[in-house]
């Protein structure tokens, strides 16, 4: 069994949630108050860029998809595992999130790519043709947080429970 590379998605005040090696920024330009505390940019995460088609030319694979430091002098380096990419989108599950994330977005190209994606401190996998959230089963869509429970449990709505 191959083991697949973990990279974390998420946003950058979720510190708890970011992996142990690097981390990289997922914004075209961070306010001058992150810049200490990002390695860098990965252009191929950007918000804007095509991700299906980098996933298809091959260049999302793990030791493709590359960083780079913030200096003009430093050189790329390959995203690595354990690494973060960031940015400053609510997480799903954040009461302030209105719409998804273009990580969101890129999380299922990374998964099918060969990436093990923790996103938001959820892992992604692949399923077969399909990517998954892997601690529950549930198909995986950009913009929608499962439930923790199993479906055939009664839902918590506030204080009160729906009946199925």
């Amino acid at each position: 069994m191959t083991t697949h590379p973990t990279i974390h998605v998420t946003n950058t005040s979720s510190s708890r949630l970011h992996g142990l090696g690097r981390r990289w920024s997922a914004l075209r330009s961070p306010g001058p108050h992150l810049v200490p505390h990002l390695d860098g940019p990965v252009r191929l995460a950007l918000a804007g860029v095509d991700h299906q088609l980098m996933y298809q030319e091959g260049r999302l694979q793990p030791g493709s998809l590359m960083g780079k430091g913030w200096s003009a002098w430093d050189k790329p380096r390959a995203v690595q595992r354990g690494d973060s990419l960031l940015c400053t989108c609510p997480r799903l599950n954040s009461p302030r999130w209105t719409r998804s994330c273009h990580l969101e977005l890129l999380a299922h190209w990374l998964v099918r790519a060969g990436w093990l994606v923790v996103l938001h401190g959820r892992e992604l996998q692949l399923t077969g043709e399909v990517v998954t959230w892997a601690d529950c089963g549930r198909l995986y869509r950009p913009g929608v947080w499962p439930a923790a429970e199993s479906t055939s449990k009664p839902e918590q709505v506030g204080l009160f429970r729906r009946s199925s």
